[in-house]
């Protein structure tokens, strides 16, 4: 693959020492632009009148263009639009530039029409829940369809037309996950372990698209105009957030979250109330006492022990044991009546030793699982399962009880760390949803926020809606979101709203409209974050081609492709790697002025290292990750008929 050279893109700080110097720095995105920008083209259309609806024009788009004859864009008003004919539709002639929206449609029917020529049916692929892609077979297998796929796409940071490209292993729809799907999927390398060159492999495949099966399929022609695509990927200037500092015991900062611990101790201790009871089976009693030798810090040189960590002894006063019955709720029933009875819910965490393991349930082991989880949340408990598959293999347990040791302590009511920031008049809401799909569809709703403040400390969990009617549902969350912030408006001037679903414009106008009747100077902001996205990222200057953590790459005015994990200067080896996350600004709806953005991307990046469920758990900001945290129990819950309590410990009993 090659790449222009062009001169080095200017720094781009926009004034803030905040944002490390990106003159040198790029990312190659995944999208090739056209040869040629602007040319004519051909459509059909019909003026859009009163009661028509979409089902009646099938293969038809609604875009806004021009009447006949010179016009300004006031001029413009809605039509049904198509690149062939339909009934009563005339001919309209006009170009590229018109409506880009229109020219997409073009190229994406003029990209079918030439696969089936080219490539032939067989090898199209578009049924993947993903509009506007078409996929090309490159490689069949048992397990599924190595694929290339192609979108036509106006990148606005540029004004270019072109492709969006990528590479996607398709399997059958009712297919389980194993290891060779994984491997053909590029998430494992050839031994089975994370693939830690996922990001050059990715772009190998592309690379070799471009270099061979592209010239079976491009130019286009629409028209008398040939279109070719550059057989380069796009490459975009970079900003960099820096990387988020800790806080420990005393005000104390530096070093990362395991270092800082070790160190300086916890941000704040564990009550002194706070007691773990070992729940296992008794034929399970010796594997209980080897993870409490390994929390002790007796057995591994990876974990000094929660003592030397967190400040919290495990002593007779503080651990007990008690054998269960059986994997049911009322098999551990009477070790949870037990345990009320002796100490009460309230920082009480039972550590239970079971048969199953996340990742690794069938459709049993899986019901098992969140009915016993939900039977210790409605008793008040905050619990911690341990895999009897981990305890028995000493090495995975070995470099896993850290972050066991961290959940724990969490849970505990005890505080790890928090981010150094600035920011103070800033709550954080974490907002996630959770549904159930039914033969037509969506058929349940329902909404929550997990509130933490700008430096990651968790402060509340809150049902924001639920019920069967989505406009019910969507009215009960502007409502209960009005009501969160008339309460925190006097500890706080700002809102931001982190969301991993669309919040409708209905709703976020009434939210503002209770804000500004109680204090005007009130702030609300809404920013979403989508992991499931069609971008992806390459940073051109590195072997791994990952990216370095914090690089924010700029799509358009609001929206922005940002990694919140990735090598870092420090540590440039390749150790965990995810994908970038697809960042938009949606309200206000008159835009965010470029100050608050860059708060606001900045406070998201340093978020990422608030997550107490791991000691390297930094791929999302914190307010995001718990809520999908959250949406994982209620989902589960909700699939085996439970609803979730109403009391919930005070605790992130999510980790």
């Amino acid at each position: 693959m090659r790449y222009s050279n062009r001169s080095e893109t200017p720094a781009v700080n926009n004034g803030t020492d905040s944002l490390s110097d990106s003159s040198t720095r790029e990312t190659a995105l995944n999208f090739v632009p056209l040869s040629v920008q602007s040319f004519p083209i051909v459509v059909y259309r019909r003026p859009v009148a009163e009661g028509d609806t979409r089902d009646s024009f099938p293969n038809c788009r609604q875009r806004k263009l021009p009447g006949a004859g010179q016009h300004t864009e006031d001029d413009y008003s809605d039509w049904w639009v198509s690149p062939e004919r339909f009934q009563e539709a005339a001919q309209f002639e006009t170009d590229s530039t018109t409506n880009p929206l229109v020219t997409l449609d073009v190229l994406s029917h003029v990209l079918r029409g030439r696969l089936r020529v080219a490539v032939g049916e067989r090898r199209i692929v578009d049924e993947h829940g993903i509009p506007g892609r078409l996929a090309i077979v490159v490689a069949e297998h048992q397990e599924g369809l190595e694929t290339i796929w192609l979108k036509p796409y106006r990148l606005k940071v540029s004004g270019e037309l072109g492709f969006l490209i990528d590479y996607w292993f398709k399997t059958p729809s009712n297919s389980r996950p194993s290891k060779r799907t994984l491997q053909l999927s590029l998430a494992l390398d050839g031994q089975g372990r994370r693939n830690k060159n996922f990001y050059l492999d990715r772009y190998r495949k592309i690379e070799k698209f471009l270099g061979e099966t592209v010239c079976d399929v491009f130019p286009l022609t629409i028209g008398e105009t040939e279109i070719d695509v550059k057989r380069n990927l796009r490459t975009l200037p970079v900003l960099f957030a820096r990387s988020p500092k800790l806080v420990f015991r005393s005000s104390q900062s530096g070093g990362g979250s395991f270092g800082g611990l070790q160190k300086y101790g916890p941000l704040q201790e564990a009550p002194d109330t706070a007691q773990l009871f070992f729940l296992y089976r008794r034929c399970d009693h010796s594997l209980s006492q080897d993870l409490f030798r390994a929390l002790r810090g007796d057995s591994f040189s990876t974990f000094s022990g929660m003592n030397t960590m967190f400040g919290l002894s495990l002593n007779r006063d503080r651990v007990s044991g008690i054998a269960v019955d059986s994997y049911t709720p009322d098999g551990i029933r009477p070790a949870l009546n037990q345990i009320q009875q002796r100490t009460g819910a309230h920082n009480s965490v039972p550590v239970m030793l079971v048969p199953f393991q996340q990742g690794d349930m069938d459709d049993n082991a899986t019901e098992d699982y969140y009915r016993l989880k939900h039977a210790m949340l409605t008793a008040g408990f905050a619990s911690q399962f341990v895999s009897i598959k981990r305890l028995i293999d000493r090495n995975a347990l070995k470099w896993s009880v850290s972050n066991i040791a961290l959940q724990i302590f969490a849970k505990m009511g005890g505080q790890p760390w928090k981010v150094k920031t600035t920011e103070s008049d800033m709550l954080i809401v974490g907002l996630g949803q959770s549904t159930r799909k039914g033969d037509n569809g969506v058929d349940r709703f329902l909404a929550y926020s997990v509130l933490t403040d700008s430096s990651g400390l968790y402060r509340e969990l809150r049902f924001l809606g639920t019920s069967d009617n989505e406009h019910d549902y969507r009215r009960q969350i502007a409502t209960n979101l009005t009501r969160l912030f008339q309460e925190y408006q006097e500890e706080y001037s700002r809102f931001v709203v982190h969301a991993s679903f669309t919040i409708r414009w209905r709703e976020l106008n009434a939210i503002k409209d209770a804000i500004e009747s109680i204090a005007t100077d009130r702030e609300v902001f809404v920013v979403r974050f989508n992991e499931d996205t069609q971008y992806f990222g390459w940073n051109v200057k590195s072997n791994s081609m990952v990216p370095y953590k914090g690089s924010m790459c700029r799509l358009n005015r609001e929206e922005y492709l940002v990694w919140f994990d990735g090598v870092t200067r420090e540590r440039p080896r390749i150790g965990k790697v995810d994908r970038p996350i697809h960042v938009k600004f949606t309200y206000p709806r008159r835009g965010i002025d470029d100050a608050d953005r860059r708060t606001l991307l900045e406070s998201s990046v340093r978020l990422s290292g608030g997550n107490w469920r791991g000691f390297n758990a930094q791929s999302l900001p914190v307010s995001v990750a718990y809520a999908h945290r959250v949406a994982r129990f209620l989902r589960g819950f909700d699939e085996i008929g439970l609803v979730a309590p109403e009391e919930l410990p005070p605790v992130p009993w999510f980790l």
